[in-house]
């Protein structure tokens, strides 16, 4: 591609381009439209399924992934081998 054809691009892009984002663009308005539905049925009291929290698990073998690739990346990982079959 030649030095010009990459000055025009460049050109191009920078006429478009808009020096700040729109933040109107980042709103969700289906969440929003949702949550006011919510907020409306829980004022009145209608059409509402009350659930409870669930308990949270017991932690039980939680493994440090980072920990682990780092042992590996560094060659002190255990050997696992496989039985021949």
């Amino acid at each position: 591609m030649s030095q010009t054809a990459v000055k025009r691009f460049q050109t191009i892009i920078s006429k478009k381009a808009k020096s700040q984002l729109a933040t109107t663009r980042l709103k969700n308005k289906q969440a929003e439209d949702l949550i006011k539905l919510v907020e409306k049925k829980r004022k009145r009291g209608k059409d509402l399924i009350e659930i409870e929290e669930p308990e949270r698990a017991e932690e039980g073998n939680v493994v440090d992934l980072v920990a682990m690739l780092k042992q590996s990346l560094s060659g002190k990982a255990k050997r696992r081998r496989r039985s021949a079959a």
